[in-house]
């Protein structure tokens, strides 16, 4: 894989946002035809990371690839990987619609914390 010059770097990963998908299954097939995949968040330092530069360069608002689309209630990334680390907002995740199956940065929640939104392209 290539990585844009622009892309965002913590540990030994990269990141680029993507604002050109119309529902995350492309959003998640655009990464891995990119050679990469959905962010997946494995410590509060990375969660922290990510959250900042996601904040200062798109305003707030990210999805990233933790999924619950299955089996409500039941999260798992997209890598398949367990889920190691969780930063859910107080009274998240609340399934407040059927649609809220995707782990997102909300930008009313200023303190990195995720939400479960539905994805509205």
């Amino acid at each position: 894989m290539s990585i844009p010059k622009d892309a965002f770097v913590f540990g030994s990963h990269s990141y680029v946002v993507f604002s050109n998908c119309s529902s995350w299954e492309k959003a998640r097939d655009y990464c891995e035809s990119l050679g990469g995949h959905l962010a997946t968040i494995e410590s509060a330092e990375e969660n922290s990371a990510m959250f900042n530069y996601v904040r200062s360069q798109f305003g707030g608002n990210a999805h990233f690839g933790l999924i619950d689309n299955e089996n409500e209630g039941e999260w798992r990334l997209v890598t398949g990987e367990r889920v190691t680390y969780i930063n859910w907002h107080s009274g998240e995740p609340n399934g407040e619609s059927s649609r809220e199956d995707y782990g997102m940065f909300y930008y009313k929640f200023d303190d990195g914390t995720w939400n479960d939104g539905d994805f509205n392209g």
